[in-house]
């Protein structure tokens, strides 16, 4: 168990972080595109991980291939769709893009098909190094991995060229940092969790030893979505320390082995509660005042502005009146 539990607790991290994220991004503003499809992103990514934690410690064979088919490969399938998704509406590209993103859909559910219902995807579990029970690929999952590779690469690609053709100017300079983030998360979170982790299924003995990078990567992404108002980082992260910490203290009272530990766990939970919404109170707050103060210096640059504009045109009119008196007595004489 000592061997494998560096894989376990980063799957364990990747499934926290990945169900944190989505739920403040959904709640943060669920009425923009954006916000929902990142959720969803983040929903099958969190599917996949908390699978890939239990997997770890299932000891049958032939239940371990429908669980694997079922909660495993089903939300990774769609994992590269729905981030091809998120980074078309996050550009405001899906118009153009749709029957690309249609398709996507569309493949992705045939193979959620060929994956419940055939070995074509998932042949079986094997004992592999140290891991415990590992999937062996099937003939068609090579395709498959083309193809998630394929919306992969194609949303990378439109992060980079939306990176060039933005202007160089003050309007561009905070999409062009959040793209650049987004892009980091990308790199990051499918070159950890999306290369790797797929080499010991056509047998190349290499463990998934960077599939922590996922939480990485999630992270980098919601960074870049927040940045720059348009979500609040510090109200971000003060919720994600907030939830991350009820999660454990949860999972500790679900683990207590007396009635003993349950009272005094009960008991943490309540003041974990309370201090928890305190703070997300106080964070609250303070981006009210943050946001009220840079309102109130908006208005008074623009009252300035405007004063220096009207002494501006003031002082031409006086030099333009001036200009004439002198060119009317120059004209005289």
């Amino acid at each position: 168990m000592s061997a494998i539990l560096f894989y376990i607790l980063s799957s364990l991290v990747n499934a926290l972080v990945a169900t944190i994220l989505g739920f403040i991004v959904y709640f943060r503003n669920r009425k923009e595109l954006v916000n929902r499809v990142f959720a969803l992103f983040c929903a099958v990514v969190a599917i996949w991980s908390y699978a890939y934690f239990v997997l770890f410690f299932v000891k049958n064979a032939s239940i371990g291939v429908f669980y694997h088919r079922l909660f495993l490969t089903v939300p990774a399938i769609f994992i590269a769709i729905l981030f091809f998704n998120f980074v078309l509406a996050f550009i405001s590209k899906i118009k153009e893009n749709k029957s690309k993103l249609i398709a996507g859909y569309i493949i992705s559910f045939v193979f959620v098909f060929i994956d419940l219902f055939t070995p074509f995807f998932v042949k079986n579990l094997e004992q592999k190094l140290y891991l415990g029970l590992w999937p062996t690929a099937g003939p068609l999952y090579f395709p498959f991995l083309l193809i998630w590779w394929f919306y992969v690469i194609f949303a990378i690609y439109f992060l980079c060229r939306e990176i060039y053709i933005l202007p160089n100017d003050k309007n561009s300079e905070k999409m062009k940092i959040q793209l650049k983030y987004i892009l980091a998360g990308a790199v990051i979170g499918f070159g950890g969790g999306g290369i790797i982790n797929y080499l010991l299924w056509y047998n190349i003995p290499i463990p998934p030893i960077t599939n922590f990078l996922v939480a990485v990567g999630m992270i980098a992404i919601a960074y870049g979505i927040v940045k720059h108002h348009m979500f609040n980082i510090k109200l971000l992260m003060s919720e994600l320390l907030v939830f991350t910490i009820w999660i454990f203290v949860i999972a500790r009272t679900a683990l207590s082995n007396n009635i003993q530990d349950l009272l005094i766990n009960g008991t943490l939970i309540l003041l974990v509660f309370v201090a928890g919404i305190l703070l997300m109170r106080s964070a609250s707050k303070e981006v009210e005042v943050e946001r009220k103060l840079l309102k109130e210096t908006q208005k008074d640059l623009d009252l300035e502005q405007r004063l220096r504009k009207t002494f501006a045109e003031i002082a031409e009119e006086q030099t333009k009146k001036i200009e004439k008196i002198v060119s009317d007595k120059k004209f005289k004489e």
